[in-house]
């Protein structure tokens, strides 16, 4: 593993498009990716490219430029494999991926909603949610409320409810896993990193870091809190992170990681020191 508080022991990976034809590859697949899907919005993809994703890919291009400069490891189209690679290899990893929030949306229903409701009221943790409307949108709602409301966390144990009650997102992200674990098969799952290999659950990317890596991650991908906090249970708080409770646009992360770079290229210091400055000075 390459040590040190230099760019050189940085790593780089990107599971979102940094270029034209990796953003076309993914919008030919749109149905397949949450994170495309949400973006494209029922809009072409060419008008999308033109109005908002070529600056981002743009800021993307100079940064891996600039990276690679500084001996900075890079994974473009990364995989859930890349990930392993990356953290046997580096002391310091950068995630820019999409986040499969907690908030339900129509199209992660699928089957009769008859099915649904008929499965929500037979089970003990989901026939407390009542929908105003038996229809896809009232579902919804309900749903979404509950989330919302974190209401589902009376349903778990103790200490994890109050984990869920401590963090608002926490708990969000608690009370979707209890309604994708009830309607398992109905639902597509939230709660998820997408990557070019498709969407994993927080587990499937905690197990896939090196065993010893005990260095530090950027999540700068959406509401990152769950996963930084799964990561601290399941690695005992030896990995240091930064993560982000808010939605975010990719442009100014890709920004600040590249300037991030350049400064600890010229001064020293580490990766989340220096990242960290930056926020603090604007």
């Amino acid at each position: 593993m390459d040590c040190g508080s230099s760019a050189g022991g940085c790593a780089i990976l990107f599971g979102i498009p940094v270029n034209r034809e990796e953003f076309d590859c993914v919008a030919r697949l749109s149905s397949r990716s949450d994170y495309m899907t949400g973006m494209l919005g029922g809009n072409d993809p060419a008008s999308v490219w033109a109005s908002d994703y070529q600056q981002v890919a743009g800021a993307a291009q100079q940064m891996i430029k600039t990276a690679s400069e500084l001996g900075t490891g890079i994974y473009q189209r990364a995989m859930i494999r890349d990930l392993a690679d990356a953290t046997a290899r580096f002391q310091t990893i950068v995630l820019f991926a999409h986040w499969r929030g907690a908030m339900l949306r129509p199209r992660d229903l699928f089957g009769e909603i008859a099915a649904v409701i008929n499965r929500m009221e037979r089970h003990p943790v989901l026939q407390r949610v009542k929908p105003a409307c038996r229809d896809l949108k009232g579902l919804v709602d309900a749903l979404n409320e509950a989330i919302e409301e974190v209401t589902l966390l009376d349903s778990l144990p103790g200490s994890l409810g109050q984990a869920g009650r401590r963090s608002r997102t926490v708990g969000q992200t608690l009370c979707r896993d209890l309604i994708d674990e009830g309607l398992s098969g109905l639902v597509a799952p939230g709660n998820r990193v997408e990557l070019f290999d498709g969407l994993h659950a927080p587990a499937e990317m905690e197990t896939a870091l090196y065993s010893g890596f005990s260095g530090e991650i950027d999540l700068a991908l959406c509401n990152s809190e769950a996963l930084a906090t799964f990561l601290d249970l399941r690695r005992r708080n030896i990995i240091q992170h930064i993560h982000w409770p808010v939605v975010l646009h990719p442009l100014p992360q890709l920004l600040k990681v590249e300037k991030t770079l350049q400064l600890m290229a010229r001064y020293g210091g580490d990766y989340i020191q220096t990242r960290l400055s930056l926020e603090e000075a604007e």
